[in-house]
């Protein structure tokens, strides 16, 4: 599984990249999220994992552009513990929610589903 991480935070990022990783997971990691959306436009990428509150251009903001490139892309979002104003639901196309620190076993359960769903066709 090839997967697309995006988060400003480059200690987060870091860890994020390495838990995954030692599990065999294949990351690509951006601290720029306009840089991560052109490495999406160009290459296939299995899930986007990326946090909400960046500088740059927002989480939200990342999974529009990619839905709109891949309809039946699997995003992830990270949100702050303590950010309360997302009202992010399945129906905006997220395919899970996680709040910092990240608990890895169950990311990893997560993509673990998303692995085992067949693919569908474009």
């Amino acid at each position: 599984m090839k997967i697309l991480l995006i988060d400003d935070d480059s200690l987060h990022l870091s860890s994020l990249k390495t838990s995954l990783e030692v599990r065999n997971y294949k990351c690509i990691s951006f601290l720029c999220p306009v840089s991560a959306i052109e490495a999406y436009r160009k290459e296939h990428f299995d899930v986007v994992i990326t946090a909400v509150r960046m500088l740059e251009i927002t989480g939200e903001e990342v999974l529009k552009t990619v839905h709109n490139i891949n309809p039946d892309a699997k995003v992830i979002l990270i949100v702050n513990f303590d950010d309360v104003r997302i009202n992010i639901m399945k129906d905006d196309g997220v395919y899970a929610l996680f709040c910092k620190p990240i608990v890895i076993d169950e990311l990893v359960r997560i993509l673990e589903e998303i692995e085992e769903k067949p693919a569908k066709n474009i």
